[in-house]
């Protein structure tokens, strides 16, 4: 009786009350440019929240090497019950990137990273060109 609570429990909720880790947004790896050419000692921040285009409450940040390439570590959240059933909207995420100078100039830039469920995509590689203040970034290849 009670394998049959718990079987409907699941089938209603789509969920399986197992404590698991999530991955909620890959690994970002990137290259950046400043007026076409590679930047050096920049600041890139990722923000979990695509409003905050300061990226105060980044969750990753990184600094630029000499051949102007960063990389910003997974995000991954704590759920006390696991979802089975994929919906649409897990097949996306909203990342936004700022990139900060030594004297606190900032710029920022949003994308959704697509093509399956999050946590299925391990890292997704970006090319950002910083222009003219403006910030145009293209998503590239995805691990999986």
């Amino acid at each position: 009786m009670r394998l049959v609570a718990f079987a409907a429990i699941v089938a209603t909720a789509g969920c399986v009350p197992v404590p698991a880790h999530y991955r909620s947004a890959p690994a970002v790896k990137g290259v950046v440019s400043v007026e076409g050419v590679r930047a050096n000692g920049l600041t890139v921040a990722y923000a979990k929240d695509p409003a905050d285009t300061t990226c105060k409450k980044a969750a990753s940040s990184s600094t630029v090497d000499h051949e102007g390439r960063f990389v910003l570590s997974k995000q991954e959240s704590f759920f006390y019950f696991y979802p089975i059933l994929q919906l649409p909207a897990d097949y996306g995420q909203d990342i936004r990137l700022c990139f900060s100078n030594s004297v606190g100039e900032t710029s920022s830039w949003t994308g959704m990273v697509m093509a399956g469920p999050v946590e299925s995509i391990k890292s997704v590689e970006i090319s950002c060109q910083l222009k003219d203040a403006a910030t145009k970034c293209d998503i590239g290849n995805y691990e999986w």
